[in-house]
């Protein structure tokens, strides 16, 4: 299966502007990014478009001390500026001069391949008066029908227009909160769980079929970055990421590490809670580089797995990386009758809470024989609950989180949001992330400690935690 595209901008957005012939609106409130989205559309069709920027509000000068890779993108004799009732034209030799929009309309017609940026509207037509900007309109619809062109105008305000009735296409930029669920998909009141994202919204893209209306956005670095849905993909690339610290190991995940704060730290408890959205194909992201990493580097790993999660067809998938390793898994079983425990696995006795433990006990004594320590727990919180019920987990995972204390050993929590059990085994955990559906995305954010929210992405080089700022 392919993964990610590493594009930055939306398809349909890419789809709509490859017609030519068309304008696009570009809205939102100040600092959601609209000059900034704007100037990657111009990087995207460098190669077949000359990219004009025409703005009301920075220089030439500013404007490339702000997005140094500008310079790959937009000739420096095609931004211009316009301030107070009058356009100041660079040219090829770097002279300045001013001018009126209609010589701004007649260089534009001398240039191939045009694709036009006015940055903004409200700028060119407050700047020029009521005549002029009715005049200014007019060309704009003239270019288009003589130049095959794409005209896209960055406006300064959200509200409708005229202007959005002669666009064939209207994006929205927004800057958006995100509140996590508390009980049955409702959402939290307070603000421990509340983070600040960013969303586009495809309001209209005349010939353009749209998969989703809207989609999550970063601006980080000064580059616009969308987050298409997560697709379900089998990780193949792998390589063994060396532990943090003396008192810490990796995840498998460098920017992983980097939001645990330098990878697990041994002898402590992380819990990953999945809210509605999140299915175990997403986790799988995060927890099957951290199991492949343990193996490399001949670790122990007890897996109690996700109810639903095939464990072993992971681990087939990567058969011959772990190889060597493979017998320092071992993996939970329900034990629904009396027989031979299979290899590679352990037992969970059904309400039978000694015996489960007895069996993990037994299970972590033949890996410390065998496998180099600390050994990592990873243990699905569903899983025992349907087993053993409700209070008895609970039970069950602070007897647990003692005994890794003692042990100096690596416990990894995996809950689900439903789950009566979430807050106890939150509060008994040193740390606490969250696992959110963000327009299709896939997000994490820490409560403890507390963190902004970061997509999950995967491209060629493994997976990525992108901030959304």
């Amino acid at each position: 299966m392919r993964g990610l595209s590493t594009n930055n901008l939306p398809r349909e957005l890419i789809d709509f502007i490859s017609q030519r012939n068309n304008i696009l609106l570009i809205k939102g409130n100040p600092g959601t990014g609209k000059t900034i989205l704007s100037l990657e559309l111009l990087n995207h069709f460098k190669e077949d478009r000359n990219g004009i920027y025409v703005s009301t509000r920075v220089t030439s000068e500013r404007l490339f001390a702000q997005f140094p890779w500008l310079k790959d993108v937009i000739k420096p004799e095609h931004v211009l500026e316009a301030p107070k009732k009058a356009i100041v034209i660079t040219d090829t030799k770097m002279k300045s001069y001013l001018t009126s929009f209609e010589h701004v309309y007649n260089l534009i017609m001398r240039v191939n391949n045009p694709m036009i940026v006015i940055d903004s509207w409200e700028g060119i037509v407050r700047d020029l008066g009521p005549e002029e900007a009715e005049s200014a309109l007019r060309r704009l619809e003239t270019l288009i029908s003589s130049k095959n062109v794409s005209i896209i105008l960055v406006s300064e305000t959200p509200d409708l227009t005229t202007i959005d009735y002669l666009a064939d296409g209207i994006v929205t930029l927004s800057d958006i909160d995100v509140l996590g669920e508390a009980i049955n998909g409702r959402t939290w009141s307070g603000l421990l769980e509340r983070r600040s994202a960013r969303e586009i919204t495809l309001n209209k893209l005349r010939g353009t079929r749209r998969k989703r209306k809207n989609y999550a956005y970063t601006l980080k670095g000064g580059r616009f970055k969308y987050f298409p849905p997560l697709k379900p993909v089998y990780l193949k690339k792998f390589g063994i990421i060396p532990d943090p610290g003396k008192d810490k190991i990796s995840s498998g995940i460098s920017d992983l590490d980097k939001l645990l704060g330098g990878g697990y730290k041994t002898g402590t408890s992380t819990i990953f809670e999945l809210e509605h959205g999140v299915g175990n194909e997403h986790l799988h992201f995060l927890i099957f580089p951290t199991m492949i990493n343990t193996l490399l580097l001949g670790r122990g790993l007890v897996i109690t797995p996700l109810e639903g999660l095939s464990v072993e067809e992971y681990l087939k998938s990567s058969h011959e990386i772990v190889d060597k390793n493979i017998d320092n898994v071992m993996i939970a079983q329900k034990a629904m009758h009396d027989r031979p425990i299979p290899k590679n696995r352990f037992f969970v006795y059904l309400r039978d809470l000694n015996k489960t433990l007895e069996s993990w006990f037994a299970v972590r004594s033949k890996l410390r024989e065998q496998a180099k320590q600390p050994i990592v727990h990873m243990m699905a919180a569903d899983f025992m609950e349907y087993s053993l019920g409700a209070d008895v987990t609970v039970l069950g995972v602070a007897m647990n989180l003692s005994a890794i204390n003692e042990w100096g050993d690596v416990y990894i929590s995996i809950v689900k949001r439903e789950q009566k059990i979430t807050d106890q085994i939150s509060h008994m955990c040193d740390k606490h992330f969250v696992l959110k559906n963000v327009n299709g995305a896939i997000c994490i954010y820490g409560v403890r400690p507390e963190t902004k929210l970061y997509n999950i992405s995967v491209t060629d080089e493994g997976v990525e935690l992108t901030p959304i700022v």
